[in-house]
């Protein structure tokens, strides 16, 4: 894991997107150039898990919220992430027993655009 990579991709200052990468297996999920980023940094492997399980989340409640707050909690080599839609319910919980993230906290956000090729867009919170 690239710390300074992973730190400078979270904190930099962006005015949105610059472009999106369509996720080589979960075909529905487009992500950022900034989450890109956090995956060259050494955690594609985040990339991949949000890719393939909050999909179908978003399908469960697709009439009720479009957006959630994906927020990855790390201490002591441990992470927790989890899901928040819209309407305050936190619909996606998963432990991770050992991460070489950092200690601290990660925010992203996954959003169902319903158009295109790759409906769900994962992103900053600093491309919001």
């Amino acid at each position: 894991m690239n710390i300074e990579a992973l730190h400078k991709a979270i904190n930099e200052s962006r005015n949105g997107a610059n472009f999106f990468v369509r996720h080589p297996l979960c075909r529905s999920v487009a992500y950022s150039d900034g989450v890109q980023e956090i995956g060259e940094a050494g955690a594609y492997w985040l990339i991949d898990i949000l890719a393939s399980e909050l999909p179908d989340k978003f399908k469960l409640n697709s009439d009720v919220s479009s957006f959630c707050v994906i927020q990855v909690r790390v201490d002591q080599s441990r992470a927790q992430i989890t899901a928040e839609f819209e309407d305050g319910v936190i619909a996606w919980k998963r432990v991770i027993e050992w991460t070489d993230l950092p200690d601290g906290v990660i925010t992203l956000y996954m959003a169902d655009d319903q158009d295109g090729p790759s409906p769900y867009r994962l992103i900053l919170t600093s491309e919001y």
